[in-house]
């Protein structure tokens, strides 16, 4: 009655070389990869923009008054942008040194003096 040859039935092939859960976990790894590298990019040029901005305050000039005989023997600077300053008085018969910390305004903020005979 019906003279249709009959049709194969078509199956998928089983033997797929990635189940879709392996892709569908390949899918998700990239899109996190994705967004930590902009992430890092973003971080990259926010880090370099910190270290090539100068602030307008440290590129200040500071001037320091020494009195007769006074001289610096070190220098160093703290972490918020002052100096430390060990001065010594050679002019006295005592040997005295000063120890300054000045701020970066130009102001002393601490004086310690060590009397030395």
């Amino acid at each position: 009655m019906n003279n249709t040859p009959e049709r194969l039935k078509i199956t998928p092939n089983k033997k797929t070389a990635i189940s879709d859960k392996s892709l569908k976990f390949i899918k998700i790894a990239s899109i996190v990869m994705g967004v930590l590298i902009i992430l890092s990019l973003v971080t990259l040029i926010y880090g370099i923009k910190q270290k090539l901005s100068v602030p307008a305050e440290l590129s200040s000039k500071v001037e320091i008054s020494l009195s007769e005989g006074e001289k610096i023997l070190s220098v160093s600077a703290d972490a918020d942008g002052g100096i430390l300053l060990w001065i010594e008085n050679s002019s006295t018969s005592e040997k005295k040194l000063l120890i300054k910390h000045i701020n970066k305004v130009g102001t002393v903020v601490r004086q310690f003096s060590i009397n030395t005979k």
